[in-house]
């Protein structure tokens, strides 16, 4: 008996036995060897192969499934980044998604991190991609590293018991003697990989009679070797394991001889420094993308362009200024285009906007309110409205026009009737002053919303 397998259920599509979508397959199962396809239906869109096999064993191969086409209006398209490739499709939400992949040897730097690829989605209400608040959006670049320009070590060494940095005044040349002169354990100071800085060296007098020396070492060739500092601290912690990183204090008094004091403990901390216009992550050094620029000290990440300012190309130290009287709606702005007129987007009463409240856009841009839906403590014929004869899309403005809760007007006891030209199902302001003319010829004064 030849194996079979299940048929998947596909919401929006139907299974057929052949290429031209004749035949049509209604059965639970189908026979191993045999392979379906695929059709979706005019709403869907098939994410896959479209085409499934049963295998021998009762697995299925191959991928397929119809996933719902986005709305008709659309994001607009992602600026391509150089050195990779992207692709589409649409999720099974139903938005499109589009992923950005780096060629092999490359990865993207957003500014804060490294990854291999980026992926953004398509918001069918706002129209925007992912993490973007104007319409315009933009790969992150794809980069290579860069060979640091220095390495740095700075040790932390606490050395006791009953000894004071007085002690030991000549610490540093001390120190310089003990690494370049210890056989014991190869370290990078034997050869010249590394050197002292000798303007990065203190001593502190700790409450505990002991004393704690900070000394920094700097790495000067084979640059692209990222292991001299690991050797270095391995050396260094067989060195006080063995308590053999000793400071000789000088004498004292009568005492012409002098004590030795080892190192109880120490701490380390690596970093390295770029060329202008590269940042670092971790221990890489990756050119600053398009709206970022190099820190004033290299030996930390790229920095975004400030608020009215902009960069348009990879790698800069510093970034453009905005021409006058314009600015930019956020930091990171990697364009010249995006600097303009701009307008925050002010609150309004009982709604929404968008874009976004303190968004900002610019000048020109048309602002859509939403007021809200009734309120709770209303009738159904009390809701939110803008004020009448104002527009829900208007352009930015320091003061939008706010929602108000509205008024219904009901039809009145017969002889009775609205005066000032309102009519029945009329929809003002809530609590609104409106006159009455009663049956006896008087005038009647009340707020809409309320009985009487």
């Amino acid at each position: 008996v030849r194996p079979v397998c299940k048929v998947p259920v596909v919401a929006g599509g139907t299974w057929y036995l052949d290429r031209d979508f004749t035949t049509p397959h209604d059965e639970a199962t189908f026979q191993s060897l045999t392979k379906l396809y695929l059709t979706c239906e005019d709403d869907y869109t098939n994410s896959g192969s479209g085409v499934i096999e049963c295998e021998p064993g009762g697995t299925i191969s191959g991928s397929s499934g119809c996933v719902r086409k986005p709305d008709e209006r659309s994001c607009p398209s992602i600026k391509t980044s150089l050195q990779g490739i992207q692709e589409c499709v649409v999720n099974d939400k139903g938005r499109l998604q589009c992923t950005f992949t780096c060629f092999e040897g490359y990865s993207i730097y957003n500014g804060e991190d490294l990854k291999p690829s980026e992926v953004k989605e398509c918001d069918p209400v706002t129209l925007l991609w992912t993490g973007q608040v104007t319409p315009e959006a933009y790969w992150s670049d794809c980069t290579i590293d860069s060979t640091p320009v220095g390495r740095y070590l700075s040790a932390d060494v606490v050395f006791g018991d009953e000894v004071t940095c007085s002690q030991v005044p000549d610490y540093p040349a001390q120190l310089i003697t003990f690494f370049t002169t210890q056989v014991s354990h190869y370290n990078c100071l034997q050869n010249n990989t590394c050197m002292f800085v000798s303007d990065a060296t203190s001593c502190v007098d700790n409450a505990n009679s002991t004393i704690t020396i900070t000394f920094q070492v700097k790495q000067v060739s084979q640059m692209t070797d990222e292991t001299i500092f690991e050797e270095f601290k391995e050396a260094l912690d067989i060195y006080v394991t063995l308590e053999s990183f000793t400071l000789t204090k000088s004498p004292s008094g009568r005492k012409r001889s002098a004590d030795t004091v080892s190192a109880q403990s120490f701490t380390t901390n690596t970093w390295i420094s770029c060329n202008d216009g590269w940042g670092r992550v971790e221990q890489r050094c990756v050119r600053c993308p398009t709206g970022y620029r190099s820190n004033e000290d290299t030996r930390y990440p790229c920095v975004p362009c400030a608020v009215g300012e902009y960069n348009e190309e990879r790698g800069q130290n510093e970034c453009s200024a905005c021409p006058a009287d314009t600015s930019t709606p956020s930091t990171g702005t990697t364009s010249a285009d995006q600097c303009m007129k701009l307008c925050r987007v002010p609150s309004i009463r009982n709604g929404n906007t968008f874009p976004f409240t303190n968004f900002n856009v610019s000048i020109d841009t048309n602002i859509t309110i939403t007021c809200n839906s009734n309120p709770d403590d209303a009738t159904d014929d009390s809701y939110y409205n803008l004020e009448f004869g104002q527009k829900n899309k208007v352009e930015c403005a320091a003061v939008l026009p706010d929602c108000y809760q509205t008024c219904k007007l009901h039809p009145l006891p017969e002889n009775q009737l609205y005066l000032g030209g309102m009519r029945i199902n009329d929809t003002i302001r809530y609590r609104q002053q409106i006159y009455i003319k009663c049956s006896d010829g008087t005038t009647a004064q009340v707020p809409c919303g309320e009985e009487g």
